[in-house]
Parts: structure tokens; sequence; C-alpha cells
């Protein structure tokens, strides 16, 4: 992908992400979960700045992983990739996984992204994190009205997760 493709993507994404994560899309009214759980589920509770929460991270879905692998940088995949859906949106996914490739060190870097849509039915990509910002094409959410940080009690549960041995 060349830059004037990422660059347009980006424009894109930012014009579809502001409809799609902007005002209004946090909402204090409890979301009813629709999905069942699949056995390769992990129940985790993850202890951060936050205090203790529980999310269900779970494997990133096949349609997340090719969205991902498309927006990186020539040379990078990612792996160990897991989602959390958050918490926070009416609907969407932090997921996160480990880019690996040249610079990135034997054990990969984290990066977290945030993806509108169902599992299996992916939408709009933002990045969450720095690294997610760097090595890929999508925008950082923390630039738009998508409100989704890296202190996001979902993202640092994924990153908490991903640094597990």
């Amino acid at each position: 992908m060349n830059q004037n493709q990422k660059l347009g993507l980006g424009i894109v994404g930012i014009i579809v992400a502001i409809g799609t994560f902007g005002p209004g899309s946090r909402s204090g009214q409890p979301r009813p979960r629709t999905e069942q759980t699949t056995s390769s589920t992990t129940t985790t509770t993850e202890t951060g700045t936050r205090g203790e929460s529980e999310f269900e991270i779970e494997p990133a879905s096949s349609k997340q992983l090719r969205l991902i692998q498309g927006m990186l940088e020539r040379g990078l995949t990612v792996r160990e990739a897991f989602a959390v859906r958050s918490k926070s949106h009416t609907r969407g996914y932090y997921v996160g996984g480990k880019i690996y490739g040249p610079g990135m060190g034997r054990n990969g870097a984290p990066a977290v992204w945030i993806i509108s849509g169902e599992k299996n039915d992916p939408g709009v990509i933002l990045s969450v994190n720095a690294v997610a910002a760097e090595f890929s094409a999508p925008m950082l959410a923390a630039k738009t009205d998508a409100e989704a940080r890296s202190t996001d009690p979902e993202a640092e549960a994924i990153l908490v997760y991903l640094q597990r041995d």
C-alpha cells in the first residue's frame, strides 16, 4: 500500500470513525450481549491502575486479523492477537497483538487497535497505542472523537495479557 492509498484510507477512516465512534457512541446504558462465548474464550481478571475488572479476552477473529494485517507496514505481521469487547462503546472491540518483523525484536511489539462492529463483521479500525499508530495505517483514535485510549481498561487488559508467559 503506497502513501497516497494510506492517506486516502486515513481520511475515509476519519470521516467514518466520527460517525461510528463519535459523540453518543459511549452510553451509560448496559449493552445487551447477543453472542455466545465459545470454548476458546478465556475469562481473565486483570488488575490495573483502575482496580480489578473482569474482561473476556478471546482470540481475535480471522476477519479482524486480516483487517489489521492489511494496514501494517510492508514486512510486518501480527500474531498472538486477542479481542476484548468494549464496555464503553456501543459496538466495537479492542484488538491487540504482537507485531513481528524488522526492528520489532524477537518478542514482538505489543499493539492495540479499536475496531467497530462485531468480531466476524469488523468495520472501521483506529490505532489505540503508539506502536499501532507508528507501524500501521489507521489514525490514532485519541486524535478523533472515538474516545479510545491506551489507558482504557480494555486496552490495558490486552497489553497485560500479551505480556504473560
